[in-house]
């Protein structure tokens, strides 16, 4: 399904126009202000709601009707202020139309998403930021004000997979976790013992 941003002024593609006395020529000189002309836009929206607006084709701005090629048409819908349609709402977009001389036709459906979204998704020039942090904590039940914060643990990770581990100067039973950044920072110590718990870890 093509992606559309909202807020934006955005073009959809509708047809093909196709003959209605031979069902095979295709249309291509259909005017804005053709005979019978009736246009819709149909927007399901995210919170199931389906919303119907009648817009009045036009030969410039918005709402501006083009012959694209091979009886395929495109309409420009505004980012705001329209006279009747705005791009405004997150959803799912259609446009169907008839007019004198020609079958029912409509466009394919466009999913209107966040310009955020979008850009990074579709046209590429910006990144999307999660919050993996958040949902990182929520699943370990790591919090970020407890005795270990959400970064201590990835510093403690890093530095046992792929660290240093040296012993600790005059105590050569306690293993002394390197930070993997500096190579230098102690961000753990671990004592082993004979019975359980097997080993002590001191947060440096």
């Amino acid at each position: 399904m093509p992606q559309k941003p909202v807020d934006t002024q955005i073009t959809v593609i509708v047809g093909q126009l196709w003959d209605d006395t031979d069902y095979k020529t295709r249309e291509t000189a259909i005017t804005y202000d053709q005979a019978g002309m009736d246009i819709d836009i149909i927007l399901e929206k995210h919170d199931g709601t389906i919303v119907t607006t009648a817009v009045t084709l036009a030969d410039s701005g918005d709402y501006l009707w083009t012959h694209e090629g091979h009886g395929y048409y495109s309409i420009v819908l505004p980012a705001s202020e329209g006279a009747s349609f705005s791009n405004t709402e997150e959803g799912i977009l259609r446009v169907v139309g008839y007019c004198n001389g020609v079958l029912p036709f409509g466009s394919v459906a466009y999913e209107i998403i966040p310009t955020a979204v979008y850009n990074a998704l579709v046209k590429g020039t910006t990144s999307l930021i999660v919050d993996g942090t958040t949902a990182i904590l929520a699943m370990t039940g790591v919090t970020a004000g407890g005795t270990y914060t959400f970064a201590e643990c990835m510093k403690i990770i890093m530095a046992a997979l792929a660290g240093t581990v040296q012993d600790k100067t005059g105590e050569a039973t306690t293993k002394q976790y390197l930070d993997l950044d500096d190579g230098t920072t102690v961000v753990i110590e671990r004592v082993p013992a004979g019975s359980t718990p097997y080993r002590s870890d001191t947060k440096i």
